[in-house]
């Protein structure tokens, strides 16, 4: 059996890969907040969330991908200080060349930004 606890990244994975679309809305909005939810799956408002999480959204599989990766990188930031996973999300990166992780999230094709997202949650994780 893999400790988990010691690949906080493959822990993460594996909590977002397998869930329901509206369990991942609803952790994720937990975390980050309706209204950064929304920015990042490029909804116009937060009752366009709303209407992803009741299922009554035509953009379900585009967005799916934004946000379980948001959420994965959310667990990663999250076992290092959860506290301020938001704010991570949020703040210009040094690792990014300067982008804010939600930015790239939203304006990038996921197969670039997955493992430079990753990568830098990793890294947060490991020195803070």
């Amino acid at each position: 059996m893999t400790d988990l606890s010691a690949r906080p990244d493959l822990g993460a994975y594996l909590q977002t890969q397998y869930q329901p679309a509206e369990v991942v809305v609803k952790e994720i909005a937990d975390v980050l907040g309706l209204s950064l939810l929304a920015y990042i799956g490029g909804f116009a408002s937060p009752d366009e969330v709303n209407a992803y999480y009741q299922g009554r959204s035509y953009r379900q599989t585009e967005v799916d991908a934004r946000l379980r990766l948001a959420l994965r990188v959310a667990k990663v930031v999250g076992e290092a200080d959860a506290g301020n996973v938001a704010a991570w999300f949020q703040g210009q990166n040094p690792q990014l060349s300067d982008a804010s992780p939600a930015w790239m999230l939203k304006e990038g094709d996921l197969k670039d930004v997955e493992p430079v997202l990753l990568a830098a949650a990793r890294a947060y994780a490991i020195g803070g």
